[in-house]
């Protein structure tokens, strides 16, 4: 399997997890960047002037991989000719909309996770209909 396709595959895994609420986002020290941490690794995300990027950091906080949202739409415009997003997963085929939406949609899901997006706006419902 080649690095896209596993970058491909690790964005569906985690925007699941992500919509699922399965994954503890953290923000970082660097300003719009979070990070979901596993015993071996981490990934982070954050947005640039040149997309959103996904960064793979081994156990010494080393950047050891890193992608982005346009990295995986020229590999679907490469291979599907602009169709929605389709690759296995688990032995089934998952879509997810065009990757670049994917990906754009695992950031903003990370952010809200790490920043506590829901709990502030339940406040805020709960205080205007009280």
């Amino acid at each position: 399997m080649t690095a896209i396709i596993k970058h491909a595959k690790l964005v569906e895994l985690l925007l699941r997890k992500s919509r699922e609420r399965q994954l503890a986002w953290k923000e970082t020290a660097d300003e719009n960047t979070f990070q979901v941490s596993f015993p071996k690794s981490s990934v982070q995300i954050w947005w640039t002037e040149d997309g959103v990027q996904v960064g793979l950091v081994n156990d010494k906080g080393e950047t050891v991989d890193s992608f982005t949202n346009y990295d995986l739409r020229m590999l679907i415009n490469t291979l599907r000719n602009d169709d929605p997003f389709a690759f296995m997963v688990d032995g089934e085929y998952a879509a997810v909309g065009t990757t670049s939406d994917a990906v754009k949609e695992l950031y903003h899901l990370a952010r809200r996770t790490s920043l506590g997006a829901d709990k502030a706006l339940d406040d805020v419902l709960s205080e205007l209909a009280g």
